[in-house]
């Protein structure tokens, strides 16, 4: 398969805790707690009507015109896994940092909340 055109299965899945921990953040809260390095722009539209998404990344790369890689996307995806297609802009946080990150991430939110009062 050209390097072009992949799937690239999640090699260690997370606990179903942390995702349920990082779904109740916001990007910026997110993308601030890892310095900006992982986060996406505006260019990434969530195609489901609730308009917030948390679970491991599915990927896929494909060339524009193909939905083969999609399809085999839709049938290989475990349920709570996240399809996310050619695209450029999405908040990744990368295992071997999650906690701290949601641990940041959580402050952000805090100091944020507390200076709405």
């Amino acid at each position: 398969m050209s390097a072009s055109m992949r799937i690239l299965d999640i090699p260690q899945r997370p606990h179903p805790r942390l995702v349920a921990e990082f779904a109740k953040m916001v990007t910026p809260h997110l993308s601030d707690s890892m310095e900006r390095l992982y986060a996406g722009g505006p260019q990434l539209r969530p195609m489901h009507k609730e308009g917030k998404l948390a679970g491991p990344a599915f990927t896929l790369k494909t060339a524009a015109g193909d939905n083969l890689l999609v399809h085999k996307a839709l049938d290989t995806a475990q349920p709570g896994d996240v399809i996310v297609g050619d695209a450029d802009g999405l908040v990744a946080v990368p295992q071997d940092i999650a906690e701290r990150v949601l641990a940041s991430a959580k402050s952000i939110l805090e100091k944020e909340t507390a200076s709405m009062k």
